[in-house]
């Protein structure tokens, strides 16, 4: 039996809450709930929530089908003027032609001390509630409580109603201030299968389900012949599974140090629809991988706009693959042309992509266009090519055991030439042919071919290594002074950042950005950088540099002149989620001093090695040398992984802390009596 459309209506009662009402955990604000200045979960924090509680049903409708009805409650004490933007609230609607995510019962208040009394300022329904279109499929509302100021107390609540059986949202217990309250109840029938992803490290204070039955009465339609339909009513008895979670006191999630997404660790309870598992109905409506990938090129319209291609080839193109005979020649001929004549720019907002035919012409697109281009582009000329989708790391990591709508939000190309694949993205012409950003390393990505190829794209496979070498004399001809010659190479990475800054600002730009205040950290003279124009090699700075010096019985000289690291990244006592590296890290720092005539040695920084672990997952090696009236100083950094659980966190932290140290300690020199 072939599903047009799953129609269901809820003739028995949906309202099974438990018997603890969430309205309970809003007390009448009194003036010494006001008075409170700081709260134990977080004595810093500038706002706290005092209680939220979310409460999702399915409701029988007006019409043929039924509506997830999402009612959210939630008081804030807002404690210091930075907080004051809590006060604005922002809600996101799904629309789908006549279809529309409502809005109704927006109830707000402001509570606020004047004059030693308790005033309340409502929220004026028709002047401070508006609306904004983002794009095609979203409209934004949003409302500011009135008259805000430290120490008021705010609380909202409305009523979120939607069609969309795959729109059931998340809900977050934890954000980026401390929560003393956060309950969340859903009500599912035993029939409709969600499966429930609970996230984050923080245990539930309550966690219960209860199953209480309940009738249904479920309408659904099939296809006979012809184009004709039969409608099918069907009378059962299910389950309704009643689901409960609450915390108390939840802590703030503060963003550290090599963090690849909040969203990855944030606590919450996300949902995904599985399909209906009556006997009836059978009908699953969790797509299999090459269904998902169908659905997205049936989407973006790809396959119908290949069949065009011969409208939008660009004519240039004769010329630009002239003397391309292998199959690598020509996808490096391609990607060339449009990763360096095509310019990146913002989604349109729209919702709906621009054809390949206008994209050609602009010379313009978004990152889905440009690629989707390039794909085209390489497929017209003979090519294996196709999209790739993806996750990147600001946006958390995507599922791999089935598909969850929203969960990707980048599109690269993979071709395949002279039997090797190769991974391209238009949008990053200083990376290079075969090259990614960094970002795109994040787990699994998916061809949209038949098969939907699952790949992954690890951290793990990225090495970013770097070096620095100088020579340090004194010079006291002139007044006195030292001058250094460096010579730095960069990283993969930072060569494409320094590339794209050269581009756009300049080489002067990059010379004041290494001199910063010269006079506090010297004059950079005779700039050189090599290879400018060769996009993927390592880029090299040559320069030096003139500082002067205090003179007097002792110069302290700092020999790590270039700062890579000069504090402890990892700032807090304990992590509970795990240190992400973008990529391997592999440091050399090498540099000779000219000890300074009329003076010796006094002091030098000891020789060290640490180790994070016995397994060289971290290693710094520092030594230090004199002789010949030379000091030379080396030190190399090795980090070979990118994940450091969270029992490895001490050891790595206390690793950061040893280098640091070593690294800011100086060379000290005395005046010879």
């Amino acid at each position: 039996m072939r599903f047009l459309l799953l129609l269901l209506l809820c003739t028995g009662a949906l309202h099974v809450l438990a018997q603890n009402d969430p309205d309970s955990r809003f007390p009448p604000v009194t003036l010494a709930m006001l008075s409170i200045k700081s709260y134990p979960v977080d004595s810093s924090a500038t706002a706290v929530v005092l209680s939220e509680y979310g409460i999702t049903e399915i409701n029988k409708s007006n019409v043929r089908g039924f509506v997830i009805e999402n009612r959210i409650r939630r008081r804030i004490h807002i404690l210091r003027n930075p907080a004051f933007d809590r006060a604005t609230v922002t809600i996101d609607l799904y629309v789908d032609g006549d279809n529309q995510e409502r809005l109704s019962k927006i109830n707000a208040v402001t509570y606020l001390e004047e004059g030693g009394k308790l005033v309340e300022q409502k929220l004026n329904l028709r002047s401070d509630v508006y609306s904004e279109k983002v794009s095609r499929n979203l409209i934004r509302k949003k409302f500011t409580l009135p008259r805000v100021k430290e120490g008021a107390i705010i609380e909202y609540e409305y009523t979120l109603t939607s069609g969309f059986v795959f729109n059931l949202r998340p809900w977050y217990f934890q954000g980026d201030i401390p929560c003393l309250w956060s309950e969340y109840r859903i009500i599912l029938p035993e029939f409709m299968n969600y499966t429930i992803i609970p996230q984050g490290f923080i245990p539930f204070t309550i966690e219960t389900i209860e199953n209480k039955p309940g009738p249904y009465e479920i309408f659904f339609t099939t296809d006979i012949y012809a184009g004709k339909t039969r409608d099918n009513r069907v009378e059962f008895s299910s389950v309704f599974g009643d689901h409960y979670w609450a915390i108390s006191n939840v802590p703030a999630f503060k963003e550290e140090a090599y963090t690849s997404s909040p969203e990855n660790y944030l606590k919450k309870i996300t949902f995904q629809v599985a399909g209906f598992q009556h006997s009836q109905l059978g009908k699953s409506l969790m797509s299999s991988w090459p269904e998902f990938s169908a659905t997205l090129l049936q989407g973006l319209d790809f396959v119908n706009e290949m069949e065009n291609t011969g409208e939008w080839w660009p004519e240039e193109m004769k010329q630009v693959l002239k003397g391309a005979r292998t199959e690598t020649e020509i996808a490096k001929a391609i990607y060339g042309y449009v990763s360096s004549r095509y310019v990146l720019n913002a989604d349109n907002g729209s919702g709906k992509r621009n054809t390949l035919k206008k994209v050609a012409a602009a010379k313009t697109g978004s990152v889905v266009e440009l690629n989707l281009l390039l794909t085209g582009m390489l497929r017209y000329a003979g090519l294996s090519a196709d999209p790739v989708i993806l996750s990147t790391r600001e946006h958390g990591y995507s599922t791999e055991k089935f598909p969850v709508i929203g969960q990707f939000n980048y599109l690269i190309c993979r071709v395949r030439a002279d039997e090797d694949d190769w991974l391209l993205d238009a949008t990053h012409p200083f990376l290079g042919f075969g090259k990614l950003p960094y970002n795109c390393y994040n787990g699994q990505a998916r061809v949209l071919d038949g098969d939907a190829t699952l790949f992954h794209l690890s951290p793990d496979q990225l090495n970013e290594a770097e070096q620095v070498t100088a020579a340090v004399n004194f010079n006291t001809a002139d007044g006195f002074h030292w001058t250094a010659g460096i010579r730095h190479q960069y990283g993969f990475f930072a060569s494409e950042e320094l590339r794209k800054k050269i581009r756009k600002d300049g080489l002067e730009a990059v010379r004041k950005e290494l001199a910063g205040d010269e006079s506090s950290y010297g004059v950079i003279r005779d700039l050189v950088a090599t290879p400018l124009d060769t996009v993927g090699a390592a880029l090299e700075l040559k320069y030096n540099t003139v500082n002067e010096v205090k003179t007097g019985d002792m110069i302290y000289f700092s020999p790590v002149l270039i700062p890579h690291y000069r504090q402890n990244p990892l700032k807090s006592a304990e992590r509970k989620y795990p240190v992400e590296m973008p990529y391997k890290i592999s440091q050399q720092y090498t540099v000779t001093i000219q000890v300074p005539e009329g003076y010796q040695i006094e002091e030098l920084p000891s020789s060290l090695t640490v180790k994070v672990n016995g397994k060289g997952d971290a290693e710094f090696e520092y030594t230090s040398t004199a002789e010949n009236g030379k000091v030379s100083i080396h030190y190399i950094l090795d980090i070979a992984k990118t994940v450091f659980k969270p029992d490895e966190y001490n050891a790595l932290r206390d690793f950061f802390s040893k280098m640091t140290a070593k690294l800011e300690e100086q060379v000290v020199f005395k005046k010879k009596e």
